[in-house]
């Protein structure tokens, strides 16, 4: 920096040189401490976001999270497979039962028809 002033340059100008050179010297020091500062800040912030989210993931369980997941999952589709067979089931039995009902009273129409045919629809 001392080739900023200029050679034969007088006393008071060397001096505010110097000055100016040490001034500039602190002001850059300074700046990348505020800077660090910062950093150090931000990085405390990420630490403890990321704790949070380890605990989130983790939820302190000896097992990892997505194969809970998974498993979890593939026992609702067991139930779902489960329901749509016991549906499947209700439904054939009402069909069953239609049919159980339509035959009988046709065979009570049929009867009435037979045994009192004046009274029959």
């Amino acid at each position: 920096m001392l080739e900023l002033i200029p050679a034969g340059a007088s006393q008071p100008v060397i001096i505010i040189g110097i000055i100016a050179t040490v001034l500039m010297t602190y002001l850059d020091k300074r700046s990348q401490r505020a800077e660090r500062e910062q950093q150090k800040v931000e990085r405390e912030a990420q630490q403890a976001d990321l704790s949070v989210v380890k605990e989130q993931v983790s939820n302190t369980h000896s097992t990892n999270l997505r194969e809970d997941m998974d498993a979890i999952h593939e026992e609702i589709r067991g139930f779902r497979r489960e329901h749509r067979e016991d549906i499947s089931e209700v439904r054939d039995h009402l069909r069953a039962s239609d049919t159980r009902q339509r035959s009988f009273e046709t065979s009570v129409h049929a009867f009435v028809k037979r045994t009192h045919p004046e009274e029959a629809l």
